[in-house]
């Protein structure tokens, strides 16, 4: 291939895209220096480049062209290649996007001259050293404008961190509490020595990790300090009724006076649920804490639905060691699917489950037919989060001994003693065995009618069965 030397600065695109056509179609090289940032940091602004002639068939990806499109002449790197079908994607090197469709691709960048330096372009180069370049000025841009903004951000994060602890903290102490008194007449007194010092009304009480919060009015009694002893009556619930407990911290702008309020119920020996509430036994004496409208949390239990969090307890009674609290049921929306078969009644639900469809939960079904679907607080035995299949337990019902079958039209008749169990209904299965022929013992076959007065069962039977001896 022969190069040519051009020391003319040409500034028309056109005639100098001529040119450049009319010189390769030939064999020739074109050198040329390139103007721009685009292809940074493996092009400067200034560099010599020498084009060479190339056609889509003969590139790949990494490679630098020199082509014209819509935003005029560019030398970037190809993208994509298609040789087969002529489509060649192009992006600088400083580009996140695309260049527009290309009109001509004019030859490829064989080598590039910076200052008196000239380098030829390897495929190990185009491939492997230009993308590393790229990436890490990218990062390092990344990183300058980050910390940029940072340095920029601080004098107001700073100005705010000041303003918040100027105005803020005084309302922050102050919505700590997340239980309302229900009543206000509530005394606190503050003993010092001989003597006790009264801490008024009480207008917020609440508890929170074995801490008891109290919001007095201020100012507050001198002698009301850490480690002095607080009692208090009145309250309700009672159990934040303290006797001598001792004081862990005083804010005196607040009025807020904290002392340690353990709760502890111990293990419970039994939880249930039914109808939006759930029942904890625990051992009794109850802890005074343990009070109609204090917060409850559980946890160790399964199914997880019983570990609860700060749940408001609704009722308590003392003698047995039952503590309630609100737990709605949560609807698992309508069944697409119901079987049953060896004594374990499987339903398929949309998916998601809710969080409370656990093994050891209790579920309730209506409006299936058979009505033997229709389940009230059964135990979950197994939960598939996947499939959204949720099985219980539904033993079968035996229909005892029958007095006849008789077959006729396609159509198996038993008849069996009155009166018939509640599940034998239309749509459900029926096994029968010990007759002869054997034709007349079924297996999980679909129940076609029931007579609850006669006693009669019949089901579908293609084939003539003759008469039965059983």
């Amino acid at each position: 291939m022969t190069f040519v030397r051009e020391n003319q600065v040409r500034k028309d695109s056109r005639l100098f895209a001529e040119m450049c056509t009319a010189l390769l179609k030939r064999g020739f090289g074109v050198r040329f220096r390139v103007q721009g940032e685009s292809m940074r940091p493996n092009l400067q602004d200034g560099d010599d480049v020498l084009v060479g002639p190339a056609g889509a068939v003969e590139l790949h990806r990494g490679d630098i062209v020199l082509a014209e499109n819509s935003d005029g002449l560019r030398v970037h790197r190809v993208s994509s290649c298609d040789g087969a079908a002529g489509d060649v994607v192009l992006r600088s090197d400083t580009g996140q996007d695309f260049d527009p469709p290309n009109r001509r691709i004019f030859g490829k960048v064989l080598s590039l001259r910076t200052g008196s330096r000239e380098q030829f372009l390897t495929a190990f180069q185009t491939r492997f050293v230009h993308p590393v370049r790229i990436l890490t000025r990218r990062v390092g841009l990344a990183v300058q404008n980050r910390l940029r903004r940072i340095a920029l951000l601080l004098p107001t994060i700073i100005s705010l961190s000041l303003v918040c602890a100027t105005f803020l903290v005084p309302a922050a102490h102050a919505q700590t509490a997340d239980l309302q008194l229900t009543q206000t007449a509530s005394a606190s007194a503050v003993a010092t020595g001989a003597t006790t010092q009264s801490l008024g009304t009480a207008t917020n009480a609440s508890w929170a990790g074995n801490v008891g919060t109290f919001t007095f009015p201020t100012p507050l009694p001198a002698n009301v300090l850490v480690g002095a002893p607080l009692t208090t009556t009145g309250f309700t619930p009672a159990g934040y009724n303290v006797t001598n407990a001792t004081i862990t911290s005083v804010n005196n702008v607040t009025g807020v006076v904290t002392v340690a309020l353990p709760a502890q119920l111990g293990t419970a020996t039994t939880a249930t649920w039914a109808g939006g509430t759930a029942s904890f036994t625990f051992p009794t004496p109850l802890p005074t804490t343990a009070a109609t409208g204090d917060l409850l949390t559980t946890t160790g239990f399964t199914p997880a639905a019983y570990n609860l969090a700060n749940a408001t307890i609704t009722s308590v009674n003392p003698a047995t060691g039952v503590v309630t609290i609100a737990l709605a049921s949560q609807s698992v929306g309508t069944a697409t699917a119901a079987t049953w078969t060896g004594g374990v009644l499987s339903f398929t639900f949309p998916t998601p489950l809710p969080a409370n469809a656990v093994t050891g939960a209790q579920i309730t079904t209506t409006g299936f037919t058979p009505a033997a679907y229709n389940v009230t607080n059964a135990t979950i035995t197994s939960v598939s989060g996947v499939t959204g299949v949720i099985t219980v337990a539904l033993a079968s019902q035996s229909l005892g001994t029958a007095t006849a079958a008789t077959w006729a039209a396609g159509v198996i008749s038993y008849t069996f003693p009155t009166p018939l169990p509640a599940n034998v209904v239309t749509g459900a299965l029926l096994t029968t065995a010990g007759f002869a022929p054997a034709g007349y013992n079924a297996t999980n076959a679909v129940i076609a009618s029931v007579n609850n007065v006669t006693g009669v069962i019949t089901v579908a039977h293609g084939a003539n069965l003759g008469a039965s001896t059983a």
